[in-house]
């Protein structure tokens, strides 16, 4: 079972609508999402910018096979720094550790 205890989130809001939000834990970035209507218009590199300005955060893990997020984060300026072979519900689901670069 997953837990948001120690997860803060920050949205961001077009007309009045949630339309993405970053969960951050530690000093880290935990979970991003935008909503489908709005992929495409910069609120994931809103939201990752404002993480890594306002919070001061440098780090995101990602599954091995969301080949969009670790390109988007790799744009971003986050670099791969270790791979583990199993997520934290220990299945195989290759988990990669990236680090902003300065």
């Amino acid at each position: 079972m997953l837990s948001f205890k120690n997860i803060s989130l920050y949205g961001i809001k077009r007309n009045c609508k949630l339309c993405g939000f970053v969960g951050t834990s530690h000093n880290q970035i935990e979970a991003l999402f935008v909503d489908l209507t709005y992929f495409g218009q910069g609120l994931g590199k809103k939201l990752v910018a404002y993480t890594i300005k306002e919070l001061n955060l440098k780090k995101v893990c990602v599954n091995e096979q969301n080949k969009k997020a670790y390109t988007f984060y790799s744009k971003m300026g986050f670099k791969f720094v270790s791979r583990d072979e199993f997520d934290f519900l220990n299945l195989h689901y290759p988990i990669l550790h990236l680090e902003l670069q300065k």
